[in-house]
């Protein structure tokens, strides 16, 4: 009788097993930002327009970045960069406890403050153009390579439980807590993160990579964007 190989056997390996905690409190603390913060700023300015705003303001820098963050993290060591992003993100998160507090919400108008958040949500966008590719590159170099399919498919799966938990875990506690609190709760789960991503050890840059320009791997990857449109139809 032979033993049939799953998704799940990738959990044998302890790095994995770091990287996907890593990848579901992270995922799950940017989805639970979304939601307060969309909340947030509606609550703030009872402008549906205003929440467009945010999404921009997000969406914006993490496009533009999108080719060049492709080339940065092919040149670099993708834990190092997974640290980096993550201990970015938590600043954030600790700038959102500090637009939460009381007295400092009281020092400023509706409108600084409206704008505050919206800086802290661009930052996020540079932030995720490079968090998501180099969670996803990472995963290559910690499996072998017989095991990467079912890796990639338990990553995600990750990704979607903790993008439901996140944006349903987030509505829950806009209703039962302050703003303080919930993104205290988040800065946590993003430190559950980033310990797990520190247990990862250090990952070699792969051969030729550092050698390319940025506009030649900029355009690698448009060209792969474009072939694949074609075969897509």
């Amino acid at each position: 009788m032979t033993n049939r190989s799953t998704a799940l056997d990738v959990l044998q390996f302890p790095e994995y097993r770091s990287f996907i905690v890593a990848r579901f409190f992270y995922i799950m603390a940017m989805r639970m930002v979304t939601t307060v913060i969309g909340w947030r700023i509606y609550e703030l300015t009872h402008n549906p327009f205003a929440i467009g705003l945010l999404g921009l303001s997000e969406f914006l820098p993490a496009f533009s970045l999108a080719l060049y963050a492709g080339h940065a993290i092919d040149i670099s060591d993708k834990r190092a960069m997974l640290l980096k992003t993550t201990v970015s993100y938590l600043l954030c998160v600790v700038a959102l406890v500090i637009l939460s507090v009381k007295s400092i919400v009281e020092s400023f108008s509706v409108t600084h403050i409206q704008w505050l958040i919206y800086f802290v949500i661009f930052c996020t966008g540079i932030i995720r153009a490079f968090a998501g590719p180099a969670l996803n590159a990472i995963i290559a170099q910690i499996v072998p390579r017989e095991k990467l399919p079912g890796a990639v498919t338990l990553n995600s799966s990750a990704w979607l439980l903790a993008s439901v938990l996140g944006h349903g875990t987030g509505g829950f506690l806009i209703a039962h807590t302050g703003y303080v609190n919930i993104f205290l709760i988040i800065a946590a789960y993003v430190c559950i993160a980033l310990f797990a991503i520190y247990r990862i050890t250090s990952k070699p840059i792969l051969l030729g990579s550092s050698d390319k320009k940025t506009w030649e791997s900029s355009r690698e990857g448009l060209n792969f964007v474009f072939k694949t449109k074609e075969v897509l139809g």
